[in-house]
């Protein structure tokens, strides 16, 4: 085996493990996840249109503005996920302690 068929076989593994996570999610952390990521993807579209038309008009007034929101869009991403991986974590916590 090479290199790259090594490295594709990881990434196969990882995708794999992530899928399995995935599917052991609570349905709080998915409804998490799927609300505030929908939020976070229409937020991120409409600044970008926004973005790009104003481009146009003041390309450094433009990126100096929107910088900052594209960083808030990304915080919130990050936010959003580590919320719903904590939501998780709590909630499989108190059913081992339940049992």
């Amino acid at each position: 085996m090479n290199k790259g068929e090594n490295m594709r076989i990881k990434i196969i593994k990882i995708k794999h493990n992530i899928i399995k996570h995935l599917n052991n999610l609570s349905k709080m952390s998915i409804n998490i996840l799927l609300y505030g990521l929908l939020f976070c993807t229409i937020y991120l579209l409409t600044t970008s249109i926004f973005y790009f038309f104003d481009l146009k008009i003041d390309p450094v007034g433009a990126v100096h503005i929107y910088k900052e929101i594209f960083e808030y869009i990304y915080m919130s991403i990050l936010l959003i996920v580590g919320g719903a991986l904590l939501f998780d974590i709590v909630e499989k916590s108190d059913k081992k302690n339940d049992t």
